[in-house]
């Protein structure tokens, strides 16, 4: 990635009948040499995102890969798509069902709800209970250590030189935000469980790219 560029990634995993899809931003904002290329980022976004993701996974449930897409400046390029790092959540346990999952929020330097987000993280177990049926404290710690993975600022070393970035949120007001875009500072494991209801076994079940 070069100074300036903006990409997206699509992280991809599925249990039983259902896909779930996270997506995070990112912004280069600098480099050396000639900077990390696409495809290395892509391949280390992946090597840190799936193991922390498996690591709060049911072993019934699988990641796939995941996608990357530069989609600024200029026009959306090509996919890459990562796939070498699949495989099966590593906790043992029974699966809670498909539409409960972990809650990260995501701040910026922006007050008011416009300029927050959440990530809903898929397909934990009852081994993350606690007694009063909330996520357990290893849960949450687990999850801290996702948000660091996806939301943190990162430098890639690759073969022509390195690349550095930070995490993006996609703004809903372009008149305060430019380019819509608003730099994630801090994230915040809950200790509650969220629900995505397309994740459930009614929902319509989300299409894999690859």
């Amino acid at each position: 990635m070069l100074l300036g560029d903006h990409a997206e990634i699509g992280v991809f995993a599925t249990q039983l009948n259902q896909v779930a899809v996270v997506k995070t931003y990112l912004r280069c904002t600098g480099q050396t040499g000639t900077g990390a290329s696409n495809n290395e980022v892509a391949a280390a976004e992946s090597s840190k995102i799936s193991a922390s993701l498996k690591a709060l996974m049911d072993g019934t449930a699988k990641f796939i890969g995941l996608t990357f897409n530069h989609i600024f400046p200029g026009f959306r390029e090509q996919t890459i798509t990562v796939t070498s790092d699949a495989g099966f959540g590593t906790v043992v346990g029974t699966p809670l069902p498909g539409q409960v999952a972990g809650v990260i929020s995501k701040r910026t330097t922006q007050a008011g709800r416009r300029f927050r987000g959440r990530t809903y993280v898929p397909f934990p177990s009852d081994a993350f209970l606690s007694l009063t049926g909330l996520p357990s404290v290893g849960y949450t710690a687990l999850l801290g250590s996702l948000a660091l993975d996806m939301f943190g600022e990162d430098t890639v070393v690759g073969a022509g030189g390195t690349s550095t970035f930070v995490s993006l949120l996609r703004a809903s007001n372009p008149a305060t935000s430019p380019n819509n875009w608003e730099v994630i500072i801090a994230t915040f494991s809950n200790a509650k469980w969220g629900t995505q209801r397309r994740r459930g076994s009614y929902g319509r079940a989300n299409v894999l790219p690859f």
